[in-house]
């Protein structure tokens, strides 16, 4: 039943994102250059709309807090990036509202439980990787159908792994998301016909870091297996710390805007846009798939897989820095 929940947001997001278009078109409202910003509105309605469906009409067993947790929190970031599209907010701002957003996740139940730490650092380790992976997805989106198909992939593993652990919820959660990103991805590939927005990068973020949040990973005999959703959101991940990186190299701020992102240096190589979004999902395919291995392998070839993921970082990151941009 749950593989249904993929095909309705996928179907409701292909819908909305036609009709948001044409709206937006027609009343020149949340257009930039030509190009309507209603991705996010587009995803959130899709996603909300097939929740409710089959909240209706299934047992309600797997509706929990952090459920509600997510869906609260999402809405705040929805809106927030609405207001941020129509006109551009402060970095205080944003953080502000992000803070808001990340506190509800985490008072719904949306935290780490890891017992061997206590409860003040998973609180803060739980809010550093919500405010941390919903910037990581926003700052990504900076060419046509990047953040989205990357997105996708992330979702795909996310709901495999729920569904080892038989973990109802977030499969639920996964699936639908997964659906509603690649009916809006349909608008958004090279050449794009929609945008996300910040809208959309922010509302997307936050699920990402909730779902993953929500998701079970180590077991007693692989503790190695709490780096999984460090590898599944490993390109997001390695894209920030890199942006970072090359800003601050530049004695630029770190909340500076520049071109230094991996896929505009790959544009800037040559590639054209349709090879570079091949090229990153090729990078973002190899972090899932570790992170997904690491999940299930003995702590042995686990801390195998992980090194194996950080010297290809760092073989990554000296590559791309030398492409001047």
């Amino acid at each position: 039943m749950l593989i249904s929940l993929f095909i309705v947001s996928v179907v409701l997001s292909l819908y909305f994102g036609m009709l948001l278009r044409r709206l937006a078109l027609k009343h020149n409202f949340l257009v930039v250059r030509g190009i309507p910003l209603t991705g996010g509105i587009c995803m959130a309605l899709a996603f909300s709309i097939t929740m409710i469906l089959f909240l209706g009409g299934s047992s309600k067993a797997w509706v929990t807090p952090e459920f509600w947790g997510g869906v609260l929190a999402s809405v705040i970031l929805l809106v927030a990036g609405v207001v941020d599209d129509v006109r551009e907010q402060s970095v205080v701002q944003k953080f502000l509202v992000q803070t808001a957003a990340a506190l509800v996740l985490i008072l719904f139940g949306v935290k780490t439980n890891i017992g061997s730490i206590g409860a003040v650092p998973n609180f803060l380790f739980s809010f550093l990787w919500i405010i941390g992976i919903t910037n990581a997805v926003n700052l990504l989106d900076v060419m046509d159908g990047l953040a989205a198909a990357v997105s996708v992939l992330i979702l795909l593993c996310f709901s495999a792994i729920s569904f080892l652990n038989n973990d109802t919820t977030t499969l639920a959660l996964s699936l639908t998301l997964a659906g509603a990103v690649l009916g809006f991805l349909v608008y958004n590939l090279p050449p794009a016909k929609v945008y996300m927005g910040n809208s959309g990068s922010h509302f997307l973020g936050l699920l990402l870091a909730a779902i993953a949040l929500t998701a079970r990973y180590a077991t007693p005999g692989n503790r190695v297996a709490l780096f999984a959703p460090f590898l599944i959101l490993g390109f997001p991940i390695f894209d920030t710390v890199f942006l970072i990186f090359m800003r601050i190299k530049k004695g630029k701020s770190a909340f500076s805007k520049s071109n230094d992102h991996l896929a505009l240096r790959y544009l800037k190589k040559g590639h054209s846009k349709g090879t570079t979004l091949f090229l990153m999902l090729a990078i973002s395919l190899f972090f899932v798939v570790c992170g997904f291995v690491v999940r299930w392998i003995p702590n042995r070839e686990a801390v195998i897989v992980l090194m194996l993921a950080v010297f290809f970082s760092l073989f990554l990151a000296k590559k791309m820095n030398g492409v001047d941009i």
